[in-house]
């Protein structure tokens, strides 16, 4: 939502034919400030397919948090 109240994220998967980088290029434009990482040739389950890009990325959008409040 682009009105939200907290912190919005979307770390996604480009190959996930679903909502993989069509879903992440319209999140983008939604929600253009929003913390927004794409893995391009990770699938529908990116915390079992790259669990540790996931892991970084999700610290890395928590310590942005913490900078920001």
């Amino acid at each position: 939502d682009r009105d939200a109240r907290i912190a919005v994220g979307m770390i996604d998967g480009g190959a996930d034919p679903i909502s993989g980088a069509h879903m992440f290029d319209a999140f983008r434009k939604l929600v253009p400030n929003a913390f927004a990482e794409l893995l391009p040739e990770i699938g529908h389950y990116p915390q079992t397919e790259d669990p540790d890009s996931v892991t970084r990325l999700f610290l890395e959008f928590h310590d942005k948090l913490g900078r920001n409040h």
